[in-house]
């Protein structure tokens, strides 16, 4: 079978696609701030023209099962777009089984808020980020939000932190390195200030990339390690399907998952 070439088109690959595709994956596997112990003097972009909110806010599964050499981050289908989510069911069969290693595995991959925030770090810690870095994606958890929040509506102590001209910065004090022994100070300066660059404010990165909702070829590619710990999990529930069903789980960020007893396998 023979081709008439002249009738036959096709792109080409351009160097200045070989930048933009070169940029996408420096972004989208670049990494985030987050705060280490000390005072971070920080101040929040507002969000582009357009925008209500200088925030991402995303649920997220860190998943570690056994079998699994590195953690996986994955944002929650169910929490976030109301779609069946395999680590939720897994989850919350963990849970039902009812041991306190098992429930202390579940609430380690339990989907937890998690939210992200462009910055200028005025200062910090360390020297190794600061303002001349220019926009920072910053990672930060329910604690911090909380306060941003109360921040946010306070008209005494607070208010719009992010306005260019009449906005302020905000202190973030970090105590501790642990699960348990972490505590965070969040406060207003005292005194209003300008942005600086306002170019910033264009420059900021996309926040959206953290909130990508996985596919289901996602999930199953990041279980796949843990494929034998699934499997005895699915095994030890079936053994308790007469005793589950007459249970009710109680956990309020599980309990909406989909019903252990459904016929799917093994989740």
């Amino acid at each position: 079978m023979t081709t008439d070439m002249e009738q036959v088109q096709w792109g080409s690959y351009e160097l200045s696609a070989l930048d933009e595709e070169d940029k996408y994956v420096a972004e989208a596997s670049g990494s985030v701030l987050k705060l280490t112990p000390g005072r971070w003097v920080l101040r929040f972009l507002p969000p582009p023209a357009g925008g209500k909110s200088p925030f991402v806010i995303t649920h997220k599964h860190f998943l570690q099962l056994p079998g699994m050499e590195r953690m996986k981050t994955l944002c929650c289908p169910r929490i976030m777009r109301k779609r069946p989510c395999k680590v939720c069911k897994i989850v919350e069969a963990i849970y039902a089984l009812g041991t306190s290693s098992d429930e202390e595995l579940a609430y380690q991959n339990l989907a937890k808020l998690n939210g992200y925030g462009n910055v200028i770090v005025r200062s910090g810690p360390t020297a190794a980020v600061s303002a001349a870095d220019g926009p920072q994606p910053l990672q930060f958890g329910p604690k911090i939000y909380e306060r941003l929040r109360a921040l946010r509506r306070d008209p005494d102590a607070g208010g719009d932190y992010t306005h260019p001209f009449e906005g302020f910065d905000i202190i973030i004090t970090r105590q501790g390195t642990g699960k348990n022994d972490t505590k965070y100070e969040v406060m207003s300066a005292k005194k209003l200030s300008e942005l600086g660059n306002m170019s910033w404010i264009e420059d900021q990165p996309d926040l959206y990339r953290y909130a990508r909702i996985p596919e289901d070829e996602d999930i199953d590619e990041a279980l796949a390690p843990a494929a034998a710990f699934i499997r005895k999990l699915a095994r030890r529930r079936d053994a308790r399907r007469p005793e589950l069903a007459a249970q009710v789980v109680q956990s309020t960020d599980v309990s909406q998952g989909d019903d252990l007893s459904q016929e799917d396998a093994p989740f």
